[in-house]
């Protein structure tokens, strides 16, 4: 019977010393902590009140929501970083081509206005994606069973984040079209004599 007891005294702290430790861990960690300090500042701010039906909806679907959110997060993740490529590449030929216009006798600084509005624009996209990706990251590691409502708020302000992350797309594509386009126009139309 003493063994028994000992044994089962071995088997417990074994298995609640590691639980406690990294329940300790947890609360302790800065990340975490930054994370709950967002969520609660997304709560108040959306005044977001669930009823007990609504929060019984969220607990069960949370963790599928919370796979497609970490998917959603990899793939903007991935986006972010193709169009940062994409738009520097297109900088860099319009460095090039300004250099090769102003050795030939070009004014250029049209073009390079239109350079500048394109780079800010790419700027604020890329801003625009970072927060998009920090609302889902928050989203996604929210533990959804335990609060509800600041896992609903942490969706709400992924939605806002991604009309923000349009809009801004859709400036710097219309930055590209109506500013260098017809900058390279008019360079070509305004040749030196």
């Amino acid at each position: 019977m003493r063994k028994i007891s000992i044994f089962v005294c071995l088997v417990f702290s074994l298995v609640a010393m590691p639980v406690a430790v990294f329940a300790q861990e947890d609360q302790t960690n800065p990340q975490r902590l930054e994370i709950e300090k967002r969520i609660s500042e997304r709560k108040s701010r959306l005044k977001l009140q669930l009823s007990e039906a609504q929060k019984q909806i969220v607990k069960t679907r949370c963790n599928g929501a919370q796979t497609k959110l970490a998917v959603l997060q990899t793939n903007a993740e991935k986006h972010a970083a193709q169009s940062d490529d994409r738009t520097n590449r297109i900088v860099e030929k319009i460095d090039k081509i300004v250099d090769r216009l102003k050795d030939n006798g070009y004014n250029t600084e049209s073009l390079e206005k239109a350079k500048a509005i394109v780079d800010e624009k790419n700027k604020s996209l890329q801003e625009a994606y970072q927060a998009y990706i920090n609302a889902l990251s928050d989203a996604a590691k929210n533990d959804c069973k335990a609060d509800a409502e600041g896992f609903k708020a942490s969706l709400e302000e992924a939605k806002t984040k991604f009309k923000d992350l349009k809009t801004a797309r859709t400036e710097l594509r219309n930055a590209l079209r109506e500013q260098l386009r017809p900058a390279l126009q008019d360079i070509l139309n305004n040749k030196p004599q």
